[in-house]
């Protein structure tokens, strides 16, 4: 590849395919849009090719025969076709971590907010009513006195423990990809999925979505889980399901949700999620902070120059 470095960028224009979030979606999904023609001089040059929602399918591979390194800018790879970019010995990166602490941060309030009732509290008062503290957060309690369970321990479940542990808080974890040992030199308790719903009064979820996370959180579970207890979901929407959530906040299984992620987004209209009761909602803001997104860039623009150097010496 050289020492020197051509670049050239080119945006994503949907041309009618909808709006850019439903265009994301089914590019995760393994929809294959077609490659603007203001791109194939590029494409048929490059060695390298950087990417954020645009998939990378076989139409793009053939039309690059060049190409040493596909990196995309997503946590997954999903709108990647990694069998396909294999199969030419091209080098596949993605960026795991890119908005860790944009999300841990986001996860971390929606904790706080859950048990001090702050949402419900403030739109109460909006609304020209004075709440009790039992009605504004019936379970409400020292940070230090709540147990947390997290779900995965990837870079964002490891930067909620180390975020919670500051006020003090007991915190087990779930992850059967990581060696108990790991979180336990963490200070955290490593337990079985089943205990953790048991134990907790808020159950955080950091989990990858695949066919055997999703709908990791059904009917079953959920009333494993306390009567006091809450749900946090800034991951995948999926790995809730959705009905069994809803069934379970309106007979009072588990005290309330907080979601950042939604099976459909937007939400439509008139969905009984709107009016689900005791649900806090935020419209996938979790990772969106100008922090986050010049994090990730230079996240991984450093991934990429050690690729790069590490292809120039093979």
């Amino acid at each position: 590849m050289g020492e020197r470095l051509s670049v050239r960028a080119f945006e994503w224009s949907l041309d009618g395919a909808g709006s850019f979030a439903d265009a994301a979606e089914q590019a995760e999904r393994g929809y294959e849009f077609p490659v603007p023609d203001t791109w194939l001089d590029a494409l048929g040059t490059a060695e390298v090719l950087v990417t954020h929602f645009f998939p990378i399918r076989q139409g793009v591979l053939a039309l690059s025969p060049r190409l040493r390194v596909i990196a995309t800018l997503r946590h997954g790879e999903e709108n990647v076709d990694k069998d396909a970019a294999r199969a030419r010995a091209i080098t596949v990166i993605n960026n795991p971590g890119r908005e860790a602490e944009a999300v841990s941060d986001f996860a971390v309030g929606l904790i706080i907010e859950q048990i001090r009732g702050l949402t419900k509290s403030s739109s109460a008062l909006a609304a020209g009513e004075w709440l009790s503290p039992s009605d504004a957060a019936p379970y409400a309690r020292n940070m230090r006195d709540v147990r947390v369970g997290i779900v995965g321990y990837g870079h964002v479940g490891r930067l909620v423990r180390k975020k919670i542990a500051g006020f003090g808080s007991s915190v087990s974890v779930c992850d059967p990809q990581v060696d108990d040992s790991t979180i336990a030199s963490d200070g955290a308790t490593p337990v079985k999925f089943l205990e953790l719903l048991q134990w907790a009064d808020v159950v955080t979820l950091h989990v990858r979505l695949s066919r055997s996370t999703h709908s990791l959180i059904g009917a079953r579970e959920l009333s494993a889980m306390q009567r006091h207890a809450y749900l946090i979901n800034t991951a995948r929407a999926e790995l809730i399901d959705q009905e069994a959530l809803l069934e379970a906040l309106g007979s009072g299984t588990i005290a309330g949700a907080a979601l950042d992620v939604f099976w459909t987004e937007p939400i439509p209209p008139g969905s009984s999620v709107m009016s689900a009761r005791n649900l806090i909602k935020t419209p996938h803001l979790a990772g969106s902070t100008s922090d986050s997104q010049v994090e990730s860039a230079k996240l991984l623009a450093r991934r990429l120059a050690d690729t790069l150097e590490m292809l120039a010496t093979q």
